[in-house]
């Protein structure tokens, strides 16, 4: 596996306002991670979407959501349209590509839907779903509704 260009978590300066162009430049600090706990950090950080990340349960909560909150604009097949981004296939994945999934998270909670926000659990149950239906494998722990772990995990090409 390639890590080459893996420089470790991005985090954004305000993780509930973050641009695309802060998920792509900001870096955590390697001060930040704990001095005993090395190996389970670098375990932790070197996870990927790839890597089994999310239920079965909550895929299945985040298709409800998404009917409800996000099928509007981004329509049943997750294509979108010219003005609104897909969030399927190689076009989503492309954009995401060597990001976190944590600040594709706090982008969603910051700018989707535009006029009502979830909660942070239905925001990790939605990218449960977009994880699945980019070919993402189902694993046995749930997506944490939380910035920082879900900075942990890579969006990556299927390696």
């Amino acid at each position: 596996m390639d890590t080459s260009h893996d420089s470790g978590p991005i985090l954004a300066s305000n993780p509930i306002s973050v641009t695309e162009s802060e998920a792509e430049t900001s870096v955590m600090p390697e001060s930040v991670a704990p001095e005993n706990n090395n190996a389970a950090m670098l375990t932790i950080a070197n996870r990927s979407i790839w890597d089994g990340v999310y239920t079965v349960q909550q895929r299945q909560r985040g298709e409800k959501v998404y009917e409800l909150a996000c099928v509007r604009c981004h329509g049943e097949s997750l294509e979108g349209t010219d003005s609104v981004p897909t969030l399927v296939g190689k076009d989503f994945l492309d954009r995401w590509n060597r990001k976190r999934v944590g600040n594709l998270f706090s982008y969603m909670k910051a700018e989707m839907p535009p006029k009502k926000k979830r909660t942070p659990h239905e925001y990790a149950d939605v990218l449960a779903f977009l994880l699945s239906r980019n070919d993402a494998p189902v694993g046995e722990g749930e997506l944490a509704p939380d910035f920082m772990e879900l900075q942990s995990i890579r969006m990556n090409e299927k390696e």
